[in-house]
């Protein structure tokens, strides 16, 4: 069968796309349809007294009965479908199907017992609009919708022509055929333009989580940017406030780096930045969960640790991490190469919830090391004793 049948976008968007255009239609009714369903059931279970004790007709029951299973498992499944997505996990396309059938098989019942046991000549008027209210709630395939309104009118005219007698059968048969083609071709349109809408919708999005995401990204050396940092500092600190781990922030800065660029260059300067966001990023797990570049010339890290003991030997592999770059600095009144200074708070989580202060503390401890010759680190903290580092010779 040609895909231009399947889908007038098959081409344009490939099956994965087109796919995930239906999904997306589809979930965002999923809870309409539950509720929907679940009043059906509610009407159906409150009917079905009439037919059993006053016109005593097991007939009538019977098929009222049937619409409330099926009502009760539409409701049951797309409830499930709609927790299974709220919960992020996949959707299959057969539950998908599955739900299209049970919609579609429950709408003709409610035809046939209204056409049989009502006695009205126009039975396919409402079963074709419960097709038509099934493309605003699910939306499938043309192709499967297309084999589905023929089927379900098939049955129709079938049924009516072996239950009624001629002078309504006919009538039957001319609304089943005409509202038939009506249904085939609004199928069509409704989930072309709905289809369209989704389409643009989703490149949109894509568009926006795109941009977004380029705004948290520092361009230059590729780890977070200030404003990402302090967003992700803000949570840290509020989602950690209950455990008994100590909250750790670094502010890193390049020893003499205006230096280093005034003498080899701001390209060179670019080159420097970039090795050095590479090489905090590569530090072991625990370290480098969170990385940013702050400033200029200025890095952030920020970590839990369980112990306040270990965190000066993690102070010590962030300065042999950037230290075993060797990067030349002819300029630097310290060292041959390259050099850091570091200053570092440690807070235990939950004594405090105030970002700012816990920023402006590390602030301060890097400003000391500056003070204290660079090419070292000041760790200080709520209760801890402040401490100077440097890298043995």
């Amino acid at each position: 069968m040609p895909k231009r049948l399947y889908s007038w976008l098959y081409y344009t968007l490939g099956q994965e796309d087109y796919k995930k255009c239906m999904k997306k239609m589809f979930v965002s009714n999923l809870s309409a349809l539950r509720l929907l369903n679940t009043l059906l059931a509610g009407f159906t279970i409150g009917s079905i007294f009439f037919p059993i004790f006053v016109e005593r007709n097991m007939q009538k029951a019977g098929i009222y009965l049937v619409v409330i299973i099926i009502a009760v498992m539409l409701a049951i499944i797309s409830g499930y479908g709609y927790k299974q997505h709220e919960k992020g996990k996949h959707i299959p396309h057969f539950y998908i199907y599955l739900l299209v059938l049970l919609y579609y098989t429950n709408g003709m019942f409610l035809s046939l017992y209204i056409g049989v046991f009502e006695n009205t000549i126009g039975p396919a008027v409402l079963f074709m609009g419960f097709v038509i209210c099934a493309l605003f709630l699910i939306i499938s395939p043309p192709i499967y919708n297309l084999i589905l309104t023929v089927t379900a009118t098939i049955t129709l005219v079938i049924s009516s022509i072996i239950i009624k007698s001629q002078n309504y059968w006919v009538f039957d048969v001319t609304h089943a055929v005409v509202f038939g083609c009506i249904s085939i071709v609004l199928t069509w349109y409704f989930v072309k333009f709905r289809l369209s809408a989704t389409l643009n919708a989703i490149r949109l999005e894509d568009e926006r989580n795109k941009f977004l995401s380029q705004s948290m990204i520092d361009e230059l050396t590729q780890v977070n940017n200030r404003r990402s940092f302090m967003q992700t500092f803000k949570r840290s600190v509020t989602n950690h406030r209950e455990t008994d781990k100590y909250l750790c922030l670094a502010i890193i800065d390049i020893d003499f780096f205006k230096r280093y660029n005034d003498y080899y260059g701001h390209p060179k300067g670019d080159e420097c930045l970039q090795d050095v966001g590479k090489a905090l990023k590569e530090l072991p797990e625990d370290i480098a969960a969170h990385v940013a570049r702050i400033g200029g010339e200025e890095f952030a890290l920020l970590w839990f640790a369980h112990e306040s003991e270990g965190i000066d030997d993690s102070v010590q592999t962030i300065h042999q991490k950037i230290n075993s770059l060797k990067i030349s600095h002819e300029t630097s009144p310290i060292a041959e190469h390259l050099t850091i200074c570091i200053g570092v708070y440690v807070s235990r989580c939950g004594s405090s919830n105030n970002t700012e202060d816990i920023y402006s503390a590390a602030d301060n401890a890097l400003y000391e090391a500056k003070n204290a010759g660079r090419n070292c680190t000041v760790i200080d903290g709520d209760d801890i004793e402040k401490q100077l580092l440097r890298l043995p010779e």
